[in-house]
């Protein structure tokens, strides 16, 4: 379990992350992350949703198979529907409500397109290798009958 108080400055998160602090840099840099605050001299400090975070962001590129470019969508999108639930929150009438809950919506679904898109790709890379290896299998049938049809001759 994280602990919800410690912070952290760069090199210890990215030991945490078996990342580098360069790493941590050019995901600060194109809007990844961002530290809690500054130290004097420039230090900076992260706290423990910062972990969380770059964990996610390993997992959508690790497992996931995705670009930096295609995670940062991904997480600018999950922070939109963050402020979109706290903007759900305050509003005051069922109006606002309902124009907050199609926002939502609609970057919801932008993400799940992202994702079918991204299935259907899978899909199709699965489909094309479980053809070749039917192919090797048939192939592999014929070369076996060829080699004990000449195994019988000798």
């Amino acid at each position: 379990m994280v602990d919800t108080t410690h912070e952290m400055q760069i090199g210890e998160l990215a030991q945490m992350c078996h990342i580098t602090t360069r790493t941590l840099r050019y995901y600060e840099d194109i809007g990844l992350i961002e530290p809690l605050r500054r130290l004097e001299g420039g230090f900076r400090v992260y706290g423990p949703e910062t972990l969380a975070r770059i964990q996610h962001i390993q997992e959508l590129k690790d497992l996931l198979g995705w670009s930096l470019e295609e995670v940062k969508g991904v997480i600018q999108a999950e922070d939109e529907v963050d402020n979109l639930r706290s903007q759900y929150r305050q509003s005051r009438t069922d109006q606002e409500r309902l124009a907050v809950v199609k926002q939502a919506t609609g970057v919801i679904e932008s993400q799940l397109a992202m994702v079918s898109e991204r299935l259907g790709r899978l899909d199709g890379m699965r489909g094309t290798l479980q053809a070749k290896l039917q192919r090797y299998g048939e192939l592999e049938a014929e070369l076996r009958e060829q080699v004990r049809s000449q195994e019988g001759k000798l």
